[in-house]
């Protein structure tokens, strides 16, 4: 049982759990079709895992991509921000400018909002480390807030630069000589 947000969540159905595991992807034959799953460490958890249908030219990105909201980062499982960016980048390099991509929420998209997303997470990530390196604190974040440049039709992002900031203190050796 974990609990998180306040709410218990009980274990999954045995049904509903993973009969088979991989470290970085796995291959499936799905009606005569390749299906890719791909492992994306530490994106918005420390499970996220994309789906390929290189035929078809689909790609579902999981909890990696949001087209409607700020993502939720579960720092407490070692989802990050730089994952996230990481994750984004994956995602990038398996599609073309065709490529049909499923967002865990809102509406399908393509490579550009992919690149779009990257760059805006790089900038978000580059200024959170600044204020992390200057001592801030979340109200201090809050209060400078580094998403009022991006996606003002999402709006609430207090949760998302809360999690994002916390997210760093599990990786802060990563942003040495950063």
């Amino acid at each position: 049982i974990v609990r998180w947000q306040d709410r218990i969540y009980p274990p999954a159905p045995l049904a509903a759990q993973p009969q088979t595991t991989f470290l970085d992807t796995h291959t499936l034959n799905v009606g005569g079709e390749t299906l890719t799953l791909g492992y994306m460490l530490q994106a918005h958890t420390d499970g996220d895992i994309y789906a390929h249908f290189p035929e078809r030219k689909v790609l579902m990105a999981g909890g990696a991509l949001s087209t409607d909201s700020w993502p939720v980062i579960d720092w407490s499982t070692a989802g990050w921000i730089g994952g996230m960016v990481k994750a984004l980048d994956t995602l990038i390099a398996l599609c073309d400018e065709s490529t049909i991509i499923v967002p865990s929420t809102g509406a399908p998209t393509d490579r550009a909002e992919l690149i779009k997303q990257q760059v805006m997470y790089t900038d978000i990530m580059a200024k959170l480390n600044i204020m992390m390196e200057k001592g801030y604190g979340i109200t201090d974040v809050l209060r400078e807030a580094p998403t009022a440049p991006y996606k003002p039709r999402w709006q609430g992002a207090q949760q998302f630069l809360a999690l994002a900031f916390k997210s760093f203190w599990g990786h802060v050796r990563q942003f040495e000589g950063v």
